[in-house]
């Protein structure tokens, strides 16, 4: 939680880390949420008034999809969905640019399979899907 003890030090490293609401402030976490060095100096202001936690930046992971015979990257989370303390929904997005577009070709949304029991999934050499 940012406060009078971490604003000294997040001023000085403010790049790699992301301000985001306090999720018991506000609700959700995807509202508001800043990286550190594209902050302006008025909106680092607000942010240091309160009601904000920092993390680390962590990149999306990506993929290679090939569609139709061409490759390209997509970048990659995994997004659970929950009401009320239970999860009802846990899908991969595969996206390009900001947002998931649906008419991206190889982009969009797909489910997540829990393999109980099985351990980790061995990784392959090629990490590539065939969308079709």
């Amino acid at each position: 939680m940012l406060c009078a003890g971490t604003v000294a030090v997040l001023t000085n490293l403010r790049a790699p880390y992301r301000p985001h609401p306090d999720l018991c402030l506000d609700g959700h976490g995807s509202k508001a949420a800043y990286r550190g060095e594209k902050l302006t100096r008025k909106v680092w202001a607000e942010i240091l008034g309160g009601g904000y936690v920092a993390q680390a930046y962590a990149p999306p992971s990506s993929r290679m999809v090939v569609h139709n015979g061409a490759p390209s990257a997509f970048k990659l989370d995994i997004r659970i969905y929950t009401y009320a303390g239970a999860t009802l929904l846990a899908v991969a997005r595969l996206y390009q640019g900001q947002t998931t577009n649906m008419r991206t070709p190889g982009g969009g949304f797909a489910p997540v399979i829990e393999m109980a029991g099985i351990g980790p999934v061995p990784t392959t050499g090629a990490d590539t899907h065939n969308a079709t």
